[in-house]
């Protein structure tokens, strides 16, 4: 009987140490790829918001850029206005001073609007800069 007692025991031990590996096998198998999956969430929540802060950026530059455009359409107009000034020579000098009280403002407000303009698109540092396009990417 202790040789079969001795063979049986034998081959519980052989599968128990079978079952133990293959549980340890198993179970890294799987916490790899749980970890792997934590990863890829924590990347996927820091890309969520780099997204929203892009989209707020976007946002902003778009409001911005409205209120630039709409100042633009009215220097024209004054401008305009001064033109029509000038052609029909009715116009005297202070009437023209009079209708474009802030051109030295107006002009900068120019300058800074188209400088900011080419320096955003020239160096890609925009949105667009950010997400991975523009010029050069």
């Amino acid at each position: 009987m202790s040789g079969f007692l001795q063979t049986t025991i034998g081959k519980i031990i052989t599968i128990v140490a079978v079952l133990a590996v293959g549980n340890s096998v198993y179970q890294s198998f799987f916490s790899d790829k749980a970890r792997m999956l934590k990863e890829l969430q924590a990347m996927i929540d820091q890309k969520e918001k780099q997204i929203e802060m892009l989209s707020q950026q976007y946002e902003d530059i778009t409001k911005r850029e409205k209120m630039s455009l709409q100042k633009i359409a009215e220097l024209k107009n004054k401008l305009t206005g001064v033109q029509e000034l000038i052609n029909e020579g009715e116009g005297n000098l202070d009437e023209i001073k009079e209708s474009i009280p802030n051109i030295d403002s107006d002009i900068d407000f120019l300058a800074n609007f188209t400088r900011g303009t080419l320096d955003s698109l020239d160096s890609g540092r925009g949105v667009l800069g950010q997400l991975g396009g523009g010029p050069g990417n």
